[in-house]
C-alpha cells in the first residue's frame, strides 16, 4: 500500500518554464491570428506576478507584438514604442533599430510614463489608451503635469 510514496518517488524535477509554456504560447500565436488583438486582452498578463511578465517579455516579448502588428485588426493594437518619443507601434517600426517597444513590465510602464512626460508629444488619452491597453491600468492624472518624481506614486497605478 505505501510502496511508492516517499517523496524521492513523486518529486520530479520542475519543467523549465519555457519547455511548459511553449505550447500554450504557440496555441496564443494561432489564436492571435484566427481572433485578432482580443486573444492578447485574454492572456490578462495584468494579473501575472512581475517575475513572470519580465520572464515572459524575454522570451516571447517582440514575438507576440510581431503576431498582435500582423493580426487582421492590427489597427486595435495599442502597443507603445519609442523613437526618440513615445509612439504607437507599426511592423515597420519593428525593423527599425533606433526604436524600441516598451515592455509590458511595471519598469516598461516607469519608462513609458517619464517618457512621456518628458517628451509632451502625447495628449493624457492617448497615454491613457496605451497603458489601459498594453498594461492594464490607467495613467496618473498627473502624468503630464505633476512632479517628475510623483509619477507612480501614490496613484494605486504601479
Amino acid at each position: 500500500m505505501w510502496k511508492a510514496s516517499t517523496p524521492k518517488d513523486w518529486q520530479d524535477e520542475p519543467m523549465a518554464m519555457e519547455a511548459e509554456l511553449q505550447p500554450a504560447v504557440d496555441q496564443l500565436m494561432n489564436q492571435i491570428q484566427r481572433i485578432g488583438t482580443y486573444g492578447f486582452r485574454e492572456l490578462r498578463l495584468e494579473l501575472a506576478s512581475e517575475r513572470f511578465r519580465v520572464d515572459f517579455w524575454n522570451k516571447w516579448g517582440l514575438a507576440l507584438v510581431r503576431a498582435l502588428l500582423s493580426a487582421f485588426d492590427a489597427e486595435r493594437a495599442q502597443i507603445p514604442a519609442k523613437r526618440g518619443q513615445p509612439l504607437a507601434a507599426t511592423l515597420a517600426l519593428l525593423d527599425d533599430d533606433s526604436a524600441a517597444i516598451y515592455p509590458f513590465t511595471t519598469d516598461g510602464l516607469r519608462a513609458f510614463l517619464a517618457d512621456c512626460r518628458a517628451a509632451g508629444n502625447l495628449r493624457w488619452g492617448e497615454i491613457d489608451g496605451f497603458t489601459d491597453w498594453w498594461w492594464g491600468k490607467r495613467a496618473p492624472r498627473n502624468v503630464l503635469t505633476g512632479n517628475a518624481s510623483d509619477i507612480g506614486e501614490d496613484d494605486g497605478q504601479i
